[in-house]
């Protein structure tokens, strides 16, 4: 194909595009992209992207790591975003995609607004409910079918409040959840995680093991939502668990990184659903996970609180024999 030929056919292109060497050099570049840029801009061609963008430092960063296609969110200006979409061409660097994501960011935000506003004025009804329903048992004593209604009216009620509590962590997460940050020292806190749940355990005669060393680094944290990371993993190992079986926990350390994990004898995961578990409102479903209660936020909120820790969570499961789900924690948090 002809130069002026080429440059013609990429220059017709609506979408930026940006060609660059390895270390992130701008090789070339079509008339949208250039568009990007002020208009009182130097000749953009040999410079670094982090110099004609400086918001795409971590953009550059990872290209120089990587060696392969990947996508990542960049600022374009201080009121747009986009995706970069980011593909290896061979012998030169990178083709770098440009997308821009605003309006359906925009769109995004305000459905969080939405499901904000709707999930905080559902609390107080909720409340009230759960309230009331406790004023009605302190009023005296109820006959059998009394007491069954408002047993049902209870759980119901705290089931729904779960769930709005939920969609909170939701909006919180997309909105950039910010952590409060402490010094958590996680065997005391998977601990007390589990005399929370115990109880519940018991009654269907499920047993925690607790295997760690005596004493534990401890990390830099926010205690709540750690904790609430704990109580998720272990919650589900007793949800998906059949009656006189065993979860073991175990902590330890490997190089610079804690880390805990939950093993359950109990349904177990296929293979195919994986890769889907801490997406958002998935759920496996099949005969026996019919009857099991839930939103697939559980997994969903998990993950985010443990990436927001600079951390990850994997998870290991064969159906019939269980799963195990493990959390690594940095040992020393980045907070800058």
């Amino acid at each position: 194909m002809e130069p002026a030929l080429s440059e013609a056919l990429l220059n017709s292109i609506l979408l930026p595009i940006i060609a660059t060497d390895k270390q992130g050099r701008t090789l070339g570049l079509n008339d949208a992209a250039r568009r990007l840029l002020p208009p009182d801009s130097a000749e953009p061609v040999g410079k670094r992207l982090d110099k004609l963008f400086p918001e795409w430092k971590a953009l550059l960063t990872e290209m120089r790591g990587s060696h392969e296609a990947f996508r990542r969110e960049v600022q374009l200006d201080s009121s747009r975003v986009a995706e970069a979409s980011v593909t290896p061409v061979r012998d030169y660097g990178w083709a770098v995609t440009i997308y821009d994501i605003s309006p359906f960011k925009d769109i995004e935000q305000a459905k969080n607004n939405l499901l904000g506003e709707v999930t905080h004025d559902l609390k107080s009804p909720l409340a009230a409910i759960l309230s009331f329903a406790d004023l009605v048992r302190a009023s005296g004593p109820l006959n059998p079918k009394q007491e069954q209604f408002l047993g049902r009216i209870t759980s119901a009620a705290t089931r729904m409040t779960e769930q709005v509590h939920q969609l909170l962590d939701v909006v919180w997460i997309e909105a950039g959840m910010k952590l409060t940050l402490v010094e958590v020292n996680l065997l005391q806190l998977v601990k007390s995680t589990l005399e929370i749940i115990e109880p519940r355990a018991a009654a269907r005669h499920i047993r925690f093991v607790l295997e760690a060393p005596a004493t534990v680094p401890t990390i830099t944290a926010d205690n709540n939502r750690l904790g609430q990371v704990i109580a998720n993993l272990v919650n589900n190992a007793v949800k998906y668990s059949p009656e006189n079986t065993t979860i073991t926990l175990k902590i330890w350390t490997e190089q610079n990184e804690i880390a805990l994990s939950v093993h359950d004898q109990g349904l177990g995961i296929a293979a195919e659903h994986l890769d889907n578990l801490f997406q958002r409102f998935y759920r496996v479903k099949s005969h026996q996970t019919r009857q099991i209660e839930g939103t697939g936020l559980g997994l969903y909120i998990a993950r985010s609180i443990v990436e927001q820790h600079d951390g990850r969570i994997t998870v290991e499961s064969e159906p019939g024999v269980g799963s195990t789900f493990t959390i690594y924690l940095p040992l020393s948090l980045q907070t800058a």
